[in-house]
C-alpha cells in the first residue's frame, strides 16, 4: 500500500495485510502498528530513521509524522486503532510516548500470538474480542519500555494545509489555488511542502491520489478507470504511468496480487 497527510479512521479498530508500505509522510491520532511478517523498510517517525525486517514491530504513536521508505516486498500486518479503545492505558497517550519505536517478537512470544489472533474471524462479539486483543498486545508491549514526555507535532499550518490535500486531492488544484484557498502566500506554502514535508506539492498530492487508489482497488469493485477518475488522475495512461512508477505494478496487477494476502 503505497507518503505528510491528515488521516481519518472512520472506525475505532482496523487491520489488514500489505505487501509493500506507505511512501507518504502522514499522521493521524490513532496508533499505528507494523509487524512485519516477512520483508524490511527503513521507517521514519518525526524524522528519525529506523531499520525494521521480519519480527520486527513498530509503534507509532498519535500525531507523530511517519512514513516508509525502501521497502522490500514482503508482508506487513497493519493495525490502526483509537486510543479510545485501551482501558487504563487510554490517557497514557496524551502525555507519554515509548522511548523506542522497535520491538523485536520471536515467533512464539505472546505478543506474536495476540497479532496473529487479531485476524481470527470470530462468530459473536469480534469488536470485543479485537479490543481486549489490542489491551493486551499494549499491555505486553509497553511493559518493556520506559515512558517518556510525550513532544508531538504541533504545527497548526502544516496540519492545516494536510488537510486540504486531503479533502480536495481528487480534484483539479494547484499549489496557488490552495494557497489563495487558505489565505496563504504560494512561496511560503511550497517552502513548508519542500523543508516540512520534504516532497514538493505536485508529487505529494500525486503520491495521495495513488495510495487512495490503492485502497479502492482493494476494498471496492470499481473498475481500474473508474477508481483512476474517482481519484483525481485527468487520464487512464497519466494513472498506468504513475502507478506504475510508484508501486513498481500496473493498477491491473496490483489487484490480483491483492488475492494472495491472508
Amino acid at each position: 500500500m503505497k507518503e505528510l497527510t491528515v488521516q481519518i479512521k472512520e472506525s475505532a479498530f482496523h487491520c489488514e495485510y500489505a505487501t509493500s508500505l506507505s511512501t507518504m509522510h502522514h499522521l493521524h491520532k490513532e496508533i499505528e502498528i507494523i509487524y512485519v511478517r516477512d520483508g524490511r523498510s527503513t521507517a521514519f517517525v518525526d524524522n528519525k530513521a529506523v531499520e525494521i525486517a521480519t519480527g520486527d514491530l513498530l509503534l507509532v504513536c498519535p500525531n507523530q509524522i511517519h512514513y516508509y521508505e525502501d521497502s522490500s516486498s514482503g508482508l506487513y500486518q497493519i493495525l490502526i486503532f483509537s486510543t479510545d479503545i485501551l482501558f487504563e492505558m487510554q490517557s497514557l497517550f496524551r502525555k507519554y510516548q515509548p522511548a523506542e519505536n522497535v520491538f523485536h517478537l520471536t515467533a512464539d512470544s505472546f505478543s506474536a500470538k495476540i497479532l496473529g489472533e487479531l485476524t481470527a474471524e470470530s462468530p459473536r462479539y469480534q469488536h470485543a474480542r479485537q479490543a481486549g486483543l489490542v489491551n493486551c498486545l499494549m499491555a505486553e508491549l509497553l511493559s518493556t519500555v520506559e515512558m517518556h514526555p510525550y513532544i508531538g507535532f504541533t504545527d497548526k499550518t502544516i496540519k492545516t494545509i494536510l488537510a486540504f490535500c486531503e479533502e480536495n486531492y481528487n480534484q483539479d488544484i494547484s499549489l496557488q489555488q490552495m494557497a489563495d484557498a487558505l489565505h496563504m502566500n504560494k512561496t511560503y506554502v511550497s517552502r513548508i511542502f519542500n523543508q516540512k514535508i520534504q516532497q514538493n506539492f505536485k508529487t505529494y498530492i500525486t503520491t495521495l491520489r495513488i495510495t487512495k487508489a490503492c485502497e479502492l482497488l482493494q476494498d471496492t469493485e470499481n473498475s481500474i478507470s473508474d477508481v483512476s477518475e474517482e481519484v483525481g488522475f485527468g487520464s487512464f495512461r497519466t494513472f498506468n504511468r504513475a502507478f506504475s512508477a510508484m508501486m513498481g505494478m500496473s493498477p491491473s496487477e496490483y489487484r490480483k496480487s491483492l488475492k494472495y494476502l491472508p
